[in-house]
């Protein structure tokens, strides 16, 4: 196939990606990387479609899916291709035995292992690491073990360049997935639909059906937010109302106004009093003769405004310009003592009896001047008499006392002492101002009290509190006056009288609209407040849902758009036109060559066709015209597989990059004339990439290794391994036993030799394991005598009987073959790790046991190739005297 023909379909892919909005570009480097989309990367390519769509706000910082090479797979080209060296560290595989490296050469390498050796845990490893169409990837556990203590499969591979990665199974591994691709058998499976139709997808293309699959998750879970999201509206509706609110509510959209909704949703402790007190008053119109509740209403106005006068005559106590009217009383007082004081102080200074001039001294005069006018009437005081006498004493006033004493009566009546009175006297007036307001007109038997709590209760308290304050400023304002001493009085309550009034006002406005609507229109009015009250608290209980449902409705207005406008379209006539492009890349004549190849003689017509965005090249047999069956109940089994290992050829072909290719015993069903050929055209692809082939089939083994030695070494290096069961029939021993093919088996002897000596070197279960390989490698030495030297390759195992002829060059000698036969059994059940049969005498498995049966096949060897010799020469003489 010519350069102009490769086809990278993720290229393709890579480009058209860039038209592609965010989320399914993250679709596609998920589905390029893991070939699935999990729950949770759906989740997360749903959050970015709901960014692109405007579903939801995009983050500060968003990350870009963009379609860059480290993503693509086979989008950078390597300056080598990757070849797998080795596989090695393997883990919780099956139970393939642990330590074992399986080395691969940079050409071809065969694996061989007959069944339940291990062979296809190996093969299982690389299914589920590298890319195929197998639907058989799982890797199993030792089932030997509880499942919680088996391993997560795991494998370290080592590439030619000397890097490596840890293959962890269900993680997935570009290097192992974009760098090789697996076949089997089962690959055939994907092509035959339940159609029986022999379809397959093409590689790559696998991403536009998972790309399909992926928008349908997305919109199942876009309807699946939308029913979420879609509001219960009976839950929210009020149903037999005609407020405003229920009104808002029975008729929400997208265009409701929820800021007008949310005014009305406020209902604090102000609409609960109103909506108790309207309740409570329709409560009154019901069971009330109308005349009793006009009355009623009335003398309640009277009390309410009764007891606001009585609150207003209580602002003389709280009234700031009387507190400052007796702080001012009390400071002149203090002043007037004062300066009365010092007057008394300067006059009577000296006189023997201090102090003059006190509260008590002025007491003392002013009671013996009323005395005085008692006891001597309309005299003057001193009474100025030679045998006066003291009032107190009742002793003759001398001289000195009576000008003292008259002393003290110009002080008393002084301006000074005159206006101390005066202030004394005002400051007694205060304190029966403060005394005679009224504090007890809100006991609980006051009907101005039992009308307030009628209405409202917590203006009850706010009233109470008020006369509670005003009692303790009275009481602080008495103790102020009375100790001539001013100290700053309680705080000031907010005075209830607005409350009072505007509940008086009510009550009048109600008076007077009883009268001109008449109870019946009242009620009718009470009614509509108490319902729009009523929605309102239901609407302050819903609110947060309320809100809720305008919000998704407002989402569910874009998200409906959006659902309408998702579609594959855009997948699926992508999808079209790149298989346009396949066809036109030259897969059909490229599929038919590789069919001729595979010995597929068949009409086989190839229609490359697409719907739902998933691509299928279906083969028809026969005629186009006629109506024949399907392709599967034509082709037999081994026709089936040769077919789908075409199509996987020629898909290899059309990749530029040269990808190794694994295969796992791919000739099932196949006749041993087909079987050579694929040997045959899988060297021949040797050539140009890695190819590593597991297989149980001895005779394709032998098909394989006989192309690559024609081949040469130079074009196709050939490599051997094999796959065994090891002790206790532990599968997985990488290498125990010879490969079956004469230019390993012609090296067997000296292998046995190999393995002895190491054995020499080692102990307990080591030893024995090197013991049972050299048994092994004895007895493939065995096997190549046999077949090449006792039976002179008459009996070949891999290829057909040569010419009866070469039958007279056979040597019989009976003795060598009993003892061949004997030896090699016995090499074989020591190499498969069984007990003797009864009739072998009880050899142990030992150093000298190897070493003897070493000897003793050299010696069958030298007999049978010296009688040989003698029979050869026997016959030559024979002849040359018949001759004669």
């Amino acid at each position: 196939m010519s350069n102009g023909n490769y086809f990278n379909i993720f290229e393709k892919i890579q480009d058209w990606g860039k038209s592609l909005e965010n989320w399914e570009r993250l679709a596609l480097l998920q589905l390029s990387q893991k070939g699935s989309v999990e729950e949770n990367d759906i989740k997360l390519i749903y959050e970015e479609f709901k960014i692109d769509k405007g579903l939801i706000q995009a983050p500060a910082e968003r990350k870009n899916y963009d379609l860059n090479n480290s993503f693509i797979p086979q989008s950078i080209q390597q300056a080598q291709p990757l070849i797998l060296s080795q596989i090695g560290e393997i883990k919780g595989v099956n139970a393939i035995v642990d330590g074992q490296t399986l080395c691969c050469g940079p050409k071809l390498t065969v694996v061989y292992g007959p069944n339940g050796s291990g062979k296809s845990g190996y093969a299982r490893i690389l299914k589920a690491a590298c890319f195929t169409r197998s639907p058989f990837t799982t890797i199993h556990g030792n089932v030997n073990f509880p499942s919680t203590k088996r391993q997560r499969p795991s494998a370290n591979f080592t590439f030619a360049d000397s890097s490596s990665v840890v293959f962890s199974y269900g993680i997935p591994c570009p290097q192992l997935r974009d760098n090789f691709a697996v076949f089997d058998t089962s690959c055939i499976r994907v092509c035959i639909d339940s159609k029986n139709d022999f379809k397959v997808n093409p590689y790559g293309f696998d991403v536009f059906p998972g790309l399909v699959d992926v928008i349908a998750k997305v919109k199942r879970l876009l309807e699946d937010e939308i029913q979420k999201r879609t509001p219960n509206f009976p839950n929210l509706q009020i149903s037999g109302s005609l407020s405003e609110v229920a009104a808002l509510l029975n008729n929400l959209s997208r265009n409701s106004d929820l800021q007008k909704i949310k005014e009305l949703s406020v209902f604090g402790p102000t609409e609960e009093n109103k909506l108790i007190e309207l309740i409570k008053q329709l409560d009154e119109f019901n069971k009330k003769d109308p005349s009793l509740i006009l009355r009623e209403k009335r003398l309640n106005g009277k009390d309410i405004k009764h007891l606001i006068r009585k609150l207003c005559n209580m602002g003389k106590l709280i009234d700031p310009l009387k507190h400052e009217n007796i702080r001012k009383s009390i400071d002149e007082v203090k002043r007037l003592r004062e300066v009365a004081l010092a007057a008394s102080a300067a006059q009577f200074g000296n006189e023997p009896v201090q102090p003059v001039g006190t509260e008590a001294w002025r007491a003392l005069i002013e009671a013996a001047i009323k005395y005085n006018n008692e006891a001597f009437p309309n005299k003057s005081f001193p009474v100025d008499s030679e045998d006066t006498r003291c009032v107190l004493c009742q002793q003759p006033l001398s001289t000195e006392a009576k000008v003292r004493l008259s002393k003290f009566l110009s002080f008393v009546r002084s301006e000074a002492e005159n206006n101390l009175k005066k202030g004394l006297t005002k400051i007694v007036d205060l304190q029966k101002e403060l005394d005679i307001v009224d504090l007890d007109f809100f006991r609980n038997e006051a009907t101005g009290y039992r009308t307030i709590e009628s209405y409202d209760k917590k203006l009850v308290d706010r009233i109470k509190r008020y006369i509670d304050a005003a009692m303790a400023i009275r009481k602080g304002l008495v103790s102020n006056l009375r100790q001539e001493k001013w100290e700053a009085t309680s705080a000031v309550q907010e005075s209830p009288i607005k409350s009072c009034e505007d509940l008086r006002i009510k009550l009048a406005q109600e008076i007077r609209i009883l009268r001109k609507q008449g109870i019946s229109k009242q009620k009718k009015q009470l009614e509509i407040e108490i319902q729009l009250l009523s929605d309102r608290q239901q609407l302050k209980r819903i609110i947060s849902n309320v809100e809720e449902a305008i919000i998704n409705l407002r989402w569910l207005d874009k998200a409906y758009e959006q659902k309408r406008l998702l579609h594959h379209k855009h997948v699926t006539d992508k999808q079209k036109a790149l298989a346009k492009e396949l066809v036109g890349k030259g897969f059909i004549e490229q599929f038919k060559i590789e069919c001729d190849s595979l010995g597929l003689k068949l009409l086989i017509k190839v229609n490359i066709s697409g719907s739902e965005a998933v691509t299928c090249r279906s083969l028809i047999v026969g005629e186009i015209d006629e109506e024949l069956p399907d392709p599967s109940q034509i082709l037999s089994e081994g026709e089936q597989t040769a077919v789908a290992l075409a199509d996987f050829l020629t898909e290899i072909g059309l990749n530029k990059h040269p990808i190794g290719i694994i295969f796992d015993d791919p000739v099932n069903s196949m006749d041993h004339i087909r079987k050579e050929m694929i040997a045959k055209r899988l060297v021949e692809e040797a050539t140009k990439r890695q190819v590593i082939i597991f297989t149980h089939d001895i005779i394709f083994t032998h098909h394989l290794a006989e192309a690559a030695e024609k081949a040469g070494a130079d074009k196709v290096k050939f490599t051997a391994c094999t796959i065994s069961t090891g002790l206790n029939s532990t599968p997985g021993y990488v290498n125990k036993t010879v490969f079956p093919h004469i230019h390993y088996e012609k090296e067997s002897e000296k292998l046995a030799e190999l393995y002895l000596t190491e054995a020499k070197n080692l102990s307990g279960t080591g030893q024995k394991e090197k013991l049972e390989l050299g048994c092994g490698a004895l007895r493939a030495a065995y096997e190549n005598f046999i077949q090449r030297q006792l039976f002179n390759d008459v009996v070949n195992r891999w290829r057909e009987p040569i010419m009866a002829t070469a039958l007279s060059k056979i040597y019989f000698d009976q003795a060598v073959i009993d003892s061949v036969v004997e030896h090699y059994e016995l090499l074989s059940r020591y190499e498969k790790g069984h007990s003797h049969s009864p009739e072998f005498h009880e050899v142990p498995l030992d150093m000298a046991f190897l070493a003897k049966e070493i000897i003793i096949f050299k010696e069958i060897k030298k007999k049978y190739c010296k009688a040989a010799q003698d029979y050869k020469d026997k016959k030559s003489e024979e002849k040359k005297s018949v001759f004669s």
